[in-house]
């Protein structure tokens, strides 16, 4: 008796890849942009407590703030609104409450679009996990692991709950 070969049918996602006025594909349904405003008011926080001058670079699904005099640095990816990503941090002037006020601001953003989480990536030292700890973010047990005493890997806090 022969079998039957099973197929599955895959749902196919439709999306509709538009050119933007500044020349961007856009592809809809599976980006976000923050906007102007926001960029603008994140750059400022972290100017004023970094005393430094910050680029902003801004792609199809991410923003980055970095200075070219100083290690200051934040980059922000977005899956939809979905996740947040927090993947590159660096400031120059520690525990002075500056990543306190981005994570702040950050969660503000993410409930005002109905972003579903917030991930703090590549966590190595024990002061972010210390922080993140403390700011109820909590480690993925996918990504995360031990090394010399600190949980490295990435942390998440989830909105919706």
């Amino acid at each position: 008796m022969k079998r039957k070969k099973e197929t599955k049918k895959r749902k196919c996602v439709k999306m509709k890849i538009t050119i933007t006025k500044r020349g961007e594909k856009m592809i809809s349904g599976l980006t976000f942009q923050m906007n102007k405003e926001d960029i603008e008011t994140l750059k400022n926080m972290i100017e004023d407590r970094e005393s430094c001058n910050l680029i902003v670079e801004e792609s199809l699904n991410s923003v980055w703030l970095y200075s070219q005099t100083t290690e200051s640095e934040l980059r922000l990816t977005f899956l939809k609104n979905i996740k947040l990503t927090v993947s590159r941090v660096y400031l120059c002037k520690k525990r002075q409450g500056t990543f306190t006020q981005i994570i702040n601001f950050l969660m503000d953003i993410a409930k005002k679009y109905g972003f579903k989480k917030i991930v703090i990536e590549s966590v190595l030292t024990k002061e972010m996990e210390q922080f993140c700890l403390k700011n109820e973010f909590s480690p993925d047990p996918v990504t995360t692991m031990y090394i010399d005493n600190v949980l490295i890997g990435n942390y998440v806090k989830n909105l919706n709950e």
